[in-house]
């Protein structure tokens, strides 16, 4: 229970400071003075490099963390606010870290296929969500 606790705090906290620190602050700033490319490259590299002291930060995980990065600042750069990346980030982490530190079994198991075809499923959701929100922000 006290475990169940720490990770939710850890993860609403990870969210609410990790995403105004990066996304908010570090991303408009090298934004205005290099553009938004080179700010979110420049801003997903740092995010790489500040999660090193993770057990998980190997070399292997270098394109998830990449691309998770540039996802939250495409959301930013899309919608002018983070609030979408900080909705993001804290339940990736109320739904990873959980399995990550063996509070609970995975509920998809072993498979390989079963964990791939979360991943389509998952990002069939998200494009179709990217594609309202795009639609949203261009009416108004």
């Amino acid at each position: 229970e006290l475990f169940r606790k720490r990770r939710a705090k850890d993860s609403r906290v990870a969210g609410l400071v990790g995403q105004p620190g990066f996304r908010g602050y570090m991303l408009s700033i090298v934004g205005q003075r290099h553009g938004w490319m080179v700010a979110i490259l420049s801003v997903a590299a740092l995010f790489y490099f500040v999660h090193l002291s993770h057990a998980y930060a190997t070399l292997a995980f270098v394109p998830f963390f990449l691309a998770y990065s540039v996802l939250h600042g495409v959301l930013v750069y899309l919608t002018r606010s983070i609030r979408p990346s900080v909705v993001l980030h804290v339940l990736g982490d109320v739904s990873i870290l959980p399995i990550q530190y063996g509070a609970i079994d995975d509920p998809l198991g072993t498979s390989m296929s079963m964990h791939l075809l979360f991943v389509c499923v998952t990002a069939a959701f998200a494009l179709f969500a990217f594609w309202k929100l795009r639609s949203m922000v261009a009416h108004g």
